[in-house]
C-alpha cells in the first residue's frame, strides 16, 4: 500500500522495555502506519504486555511463536512477509524512537524513487535521548548505495542499528531474507548490503533513535562469543561470492587484525576463535590467515600494551 509503513516489532524476553518501544511507535507523527508485533516464545511477561495493545487501531497483527526460532532474523523474515506497506521499519523491542523518526525517514525515501534505505543517527545515552531536542541538525546526505557499501560497510557497518532504518519493502527480496536466517548477530549487516546494491541510501543528521546496551543485548552477547568475527566473515563471503562485490586489499588486512584482536582478548576461546573461522577466512581471501598471524605476532610481542579494543 503506497505510503504505508509496516512497523515490525520482533520481541524476545523484553517485557520490561516493550511499553516504551510500542508507545514510541504509536506516538509517531507519521500516521500511515500498521504495527506487527511478533514474539519469539518469550518466557517473561511479554505476552501480557502485547495483549494490552490488541484492538489498537494501528496494531494490525500480534503473533506468538510456539517455539523459539533461535535467531531474530526469522522474525524479520516473517514480519516482512506479513507486511503490506510500501516501507518497512524494524523497530527492535528494546529500543525507542522520537516522534518524528518516521516523518524524517519516509520523507527522505519519497524524495527520489532511487532511494531504498534511509537511516538516522542513534544514541545509547537514554538521558540525552529524552532531553529536549536542542541540537543543530546537519542536512541529510544521499549516497550511491554501492559507493556507501564499499566505503562504510566493509570493516564494520555504518548502519549500526536496525531501529534507525526505514527501507522499501519491494527491494527486500527472498534471497536476502533467506541468507540472513543462519545469523544470530550480523544478519542486518548482510541485509543492508544487499539493499545498498539496489539503489541509494539517505543518512539523516538527526539523532532520532535510542538503542540499549544492556547485559542481555544481542551486541553484548555477540562480543562475548566472538560473533563479530565469525559472522563478519560470513558477511564478507556473502559480499564476495553471492553479491559479486570485490573486496579491496585494505579490507582483507583489517579483518586479519580484527581476527587477531579477538583471539587475544577472548581468553579461553582461542582455539575456537581460530579454527571455527579458518574456512570462512580462506573463502574471503587465501592471504587472510597470513594477516591474522602477522597481527597476532605484532600485538603479542611488539605492542602488547596497545592492542585495539
Amino acid at each position: 500500500m503506497k505510503g504505508l509503513v509496516s512497523v515490525i516489532i520482533p520481541n524476545y524476553n523484553h517485557a520490561r522495555f516493550l511499553p516504551e518501544r510500542i508507545e514510541s511507535v504509536l506516538e509517531q507523527r507519521y500516521v500511515a502506519v500498521e504495527v506487527i508485533l511478533l514474539d519469539d516464545h518469550s518466557d517473561d511477561d511479554s505476552r501480557e504486555v502485547m495483549e494490552r495493545y490488541r484492538g489498537n487501531g494501528r496494531v494490525r497483527e500480534i503473533y506468538y511463536n510456539e517455539e523459539n526460532s533461535g535467531s531474530p532474523f526469522y522474525q524479520w523474515k516473517k514480519g516482512i512477509e506479513m507486511a503490506r506497506g510500501e516501507y518497512v521499519w524494524i523497530a527492535e523491542s528494546d529500543d525507542a524512537a522520537k516522534p518524528d523518526l518516521l516523518t524524517e525517514l519516509v520523507t527522505a525515501l519519497e524524495a527520489d524513487p532511487a532511494n531504498v534505505i534511509a537511516f538516522c543517527e542513534s544514541t545509547s545515552d537514554h538521558a540525552a535521548f529524552c532531553a529536549p531536542d536542542k541540537e543543530e541538525h546537519s542536512l541529510p546526505q544521499t549516497f550511491r548505495g554501492e559507493d556507501f557499501l564499499r566505503s562504510r560497510m566493509l570493516n564494520k557497518p555504518a548502519i549500526r542499528n536496525a531501529s534507525a532504518v526505514v527501507f522499501r519493502r519491494a527491494q527486500a527480496g527472498p534471497e536476502a531474507l533467506n541468507e540472513i536466517l543462519d545469523y544470530t548477530y550480523a544478519g542486518d549487516w548482510a541485509f543492508w548490503c544487499s539493499l545498498l546494491l539496489r539503489g541509494s541510501v539517505v543518512k539523516s543528521g538527526r539523532t532520532l533513535n535510542f538503542f540499549r546496551r544492556h547485559p542481555d543485548s544481542v551486541a553484548r552477547q555477540a562480543d562475548k562469543a566472538g560473533l563479530f568475527v565469525r559472522e563478519g566473515f560470513w558477511v564478507m563471503g556473502y559480499l564476495k561470492h553471492d553479491l559479486q562485490v570485490a573486496l579491496p586489499f585494505h579490507a582483507v588486512r583489517v579483518w586479519g587484525s580484527v581476527w587477531a584482536q579477538y583471539y587475544i582478548h577472548l581468553r579461553g576461546q582461542q582455539t575456537d576463535i581460530f579454527r571455527s573461522n579458518l574456512r570462512a577466512a580462506r573463502r574471503i581471501s587465501p592471504i587472510l590467515p597470513a594477516w591474522f598471524f602477522f597481527y597476532l605476532i605484532k600485538f603479542k610481542f611488539f605492542s602488547p600494551l596497545n592492542i585495539p579494543k
